[in-house]
């Protein structure tokens, strides 16, 4: 048996303490993905302020092309928010149907004549008063992608 120092003991029963401290955690606590706010485009549009700097869950209709995307809801006066997809951050499998469905049949462009694309977007809201575009929601998932094509 190994005689041990009071010194030595302290250590050890510290490193043991924090060992079981961190394992009690679970499996790497801190990725674990924050939780999302399930909220419609119309009360982003309207109380911003409330929203800013957390994640949230919306819906729409996805508007522009090749300068940048929107989202709006036909529910608010077509008001909407802007859409941060940075390839870094959205994997390529959630970022492909949405830009398969954005230049396919007809013009190129999430809007153009005839195709209405919809979307689940997940993502950090951020609310800037004085920036000329002011709602934007840094994307991290994209969900339920929808094409639908009427014939002209």
């Amino acid at each position: 048996m190994a005689s041990h120092t009071s010194g030595e003991l302290k250590i050890d029963f510290l490193a043991i303490t924090a060992i079981l401290c961190l394992g009690s955690l679970g499996p790497s606590a801190s990725a674990r993905p924050l939780r999302a706010t399930t909220i419609s485009i119309c009360d982003l549009v309207n109380a911003p302020e409330r929203f800013s700097n957390q994640r949230v869950e919306v819906s729409g209709h996805v508007i522009g092309g090749f300068h940048g995307l929107g989202l709006v809801d036909d529910d608010c006066d077509a008001k909407g928010i802007s859409l941060d997809i940075e390839d870094e951050i959205v994997s390529k499998r959630d970022r492909t149907p949405l830009m398969s469905a954005a230049y396919k049949t007809g013009d190129a462009g999430a809007d153009a004549d005839g195709k209405r694309i919809t979307a689940r977007f997940v993502g950090l809201f951020k609310y800037s008063p004085l920036g000329r575009i002011n709602r934007t929601i840094v994307v991290e998932k994209i969900r339920d992608v929808k094409l639908l094509v009427v014939a002209q």
